[in-house]
């Protein structure tokens, strides 16, 4: 008789995501960052002064759109290269095999 796996392998594999339901996540996350992104550039807006406030100063809204602009670019090549490593060869996971042609061999 075989001993059981300890518990904490166990509970990893318990908790851990299969490869499709990460790629899933990445792909929803992928979807969604341009509407995040429009929403964080249109929230400077809701900021603005009222009636008897002095002007906002526009150098610290430009540090804000350059920043959020920085964000928005690493957020999508980390998004980017997250899909690439989990698709299948830069094909979509659902997508059948190229055929392959005896003849150029």
């Amino acid at each position: 008789m075989t001993a059981p796996p300890p518990p904490a392998d166990r509970a990893s594999s318990a908790t851990r995501p299969d490869t499709a339901a990460r790629r899933r996540k990445r792909i929803d996350a992928a979807r969604v960052l341009p509407f995040a992104g429009l929403f964080a550039v249109v929230l400077p807006i809701l900021w603005a002064p009222g009636a008897g406030d002095p002007p906002r100063a526009t150098a610290s809204d430009g540090i804000y759109f350059f920043a959020l602009w920085a964000v928005l670019i690493v957020a999508a090549f980390a998004l980017a290269r997250g899909l690439d490593r989990t698709g299948a060869g830069g094909r979509d996971a659902g997508d059948p095999a190229p055929p392959h042609d005896d003849a150029e061999d």
